[in-house]
């Protein structure tokens, strides 16, 4: 990847609770040689990210050092330094703040009792999780958004939920007695569609389905062809495969079949 790139406008961000991971300080001499290599001074180029007065916490190697808090574990990765220092440079302040607080109104749903259950999203998508996988034995869970933008959205939720109970005993150390997290994957939505789709809609497996979608297109640039915007066909495609998972559909042609969820 460094022969792709200009290490001369290239600032480099290191990250690593406690500075002595082998892979971390492997990737951190072949960065300092490169720019060593070019007669660039490396420690201009490199940011860390890492816990207060760990070896990483080093002016001579890292122009500026970012903490972590130690309350907070690394897997929790989108609202701590690990990601909001690039979430920084790429989004800028003010975006990061909404970005945060969209995070923290979430958390706020979550603590908040309410009379109906399905007006607490997140209790209801756990309750849903623990049905599907303790009780009714299914192993996986696909997670399928109708954006681009939210490509690797599937990897980061591998790592919030897998990493975090990818465990087989309690904290007190005893053995569970029930499954714990599932495995989760997952495409974006159209790309799937010519993928696995047909896995999920006729195939023995079952899987459970979340899918994401938005009304209004990220970028602001729809077009319209006879009669619908981009957005509006992506989010018909969406309804339609969601629909279809649902209530299934008959033909003529048994191959051609699938049952869907709903018995009719």
């Amino acid at each position: 990847m460094l022969s792709r790139v200009n290490l001369a406008t290239t600032l480099v961000n290191a990250v690593s609770k406690s500075g002595t991971t082998l892979e971390t300080l492997t990737n951190g001499t072949l960065i300092r040689k490169a720019y060593e290599a070019q007669g660039f001074d490396s420690a201009r180029h490199c940011i860390a990210v890492t816990g207060g007065g760990c070896p990483m916490d080093n002016p001579a190697k890292y122009i500026r050092s970012f903490y972590m808090f130690d309350s907070i574990g690394g897997r929790y990765s989108s609202t701590s330094m690990v990601g909001v220092v690039m979430l920084g440079f790429a989004l800028g302040f003010e975006l990061v703040l909404e970005f945060l607080a969209g995070a923290s109104s979430m958390d706020e749903a979550a603590e908040e009792r309410r009379p109906v259950l399905r007006q607490n999203l997140p209790l209801l998508l756990a309750m849903l999780g623990v049905w599907n996988h303790s009780f009714l034995g299914v192993s996986t869970v696909a997670v399928l958004s109708y954006s681009q933008g939210l490509h690797r959205f599937a990897a980061h939720l591998q790592q919030c939920d897998m990493e975090s109970n990818g465990k087989s005993v309690s904290r007190y150390g005893e053995s569970v007695h029930l499954k714990t997290g599932p495995i989760i994957w997952g495409e974006p939505g159209t790309n799937g569609q010519h993928a696995f789709y047909q896995l999920l809609h006729q195939g023995t497996e079952i899987v459970p389905v979340e899918f994401i979608g938005f009304r209004h297109s990220q970028y602001e640039e729809d077009l319209e062809i006879q009669g619908s915007t981009s957005q509006q066909k992506l989010m018909a495609n969406l309804l339609a495969q969601s629909l279809a998972m649902a209530g299934g559909m008959r033909t003529r042609i048994p191959t051609r079949d699938f049952q869907g969820i709903v018995q009719t």
